[in-house]
């Protein structure tokens, strides 16, 4: 860690807080010439209120003069007191601080490996007009979270409806047959079954997933 970080940070900061000194000056003198004259002393209540401000505003100017002035000259007495004590360490043969150099920059987050499910079959959007009788063939390919193909994966295949909404469980595995409901409501319309088939893994406490869309059932013309 750089020795003189903290001071270095301080002094950098050092426009944003004259920045905020002159916003909250200004709100403040704004409040007090706003304000309705009150006439009968002679409008008392928004000079006697400017007048503190002003007196508020020397005073904390003064402040702020000598916090600086301290701060930057902080600098330079950390940068010397840091060095002299430096090379007594590096007389000693002790490890030297860092009084000049920047910290360096955190190393990034490494992002947590997760498993990888691919919808092999069917293909996204395919129609079977008997796929509420006829079994359709379902099957993934699954990559685990180190990169490896595993041989027997947990895979789960499901019909979702939308967030939050229930689910109808269609079968496990890597491969499997199924066939899909044409829903009633669709026959009574005369219209095929749209359905969102979702392949989920799960891999300990990670899990991932990928959807297929499936029509099913035949338009009634």
């Amino acid at each position: 860690m750089n020795a003189c970080q903290p001071f270095y940070t301080f002094v950098t900061s050092l426009s944003d807080i004259w920045s905020e000194y002159w916003a909250t000056i200004t709100m403040l003198w704004n409040a007090c010439v706003s304000q309705s004259c009150s006439w009968w002393c002679l409008c008392c209540n928004v000079w006697l209120c400017c007048l503190l401000v002003i007196t508020v505003t020397v005073i904390y100017f003064l402040l702020m003069v000598l916090m600086s002035v301290f701060a930057i000259l902080l600098v330079p007495v950390c940068w010397g007191t840091c060095l002299l004590i430096a090379v007594l360490i590096a007389i000693g043969g002790g490890d030297v601080p860092n009084c000049f150099n920047a910290d360096p920059s955190p190393a990034p987050a490494t992002p947590t490996p997760m498993p990888a499910i691919t919808i092999d079959q069917p293909p996204d959007n395919s129609s079977f007009p008997a796929g509420d009788s006829v079994p359709i063939a379902f099957s993934a390919t699954v990559i685990a979270s180190d990169g490896s193909t595993p041989a027997n994966p947990d895979v789960r295949w499901e019909i979702v409806f939308g967030q939050n909404s229930p689910t109808i469980a269609l079968g496990a595995g890597l491969q499997f047959n199924a066939t899909l409901p044409h829903l009633q409501a669709d026959i009574d319309a005369g219209r095929p079954s749209h359905h969102v088939v979702q392949a989920t893994v799960v891999e300990g406490n990670l899990s991932a997933f990928a959807v297929v869309h499936v029509t099913v059932g035949v338009s009634i013309t």
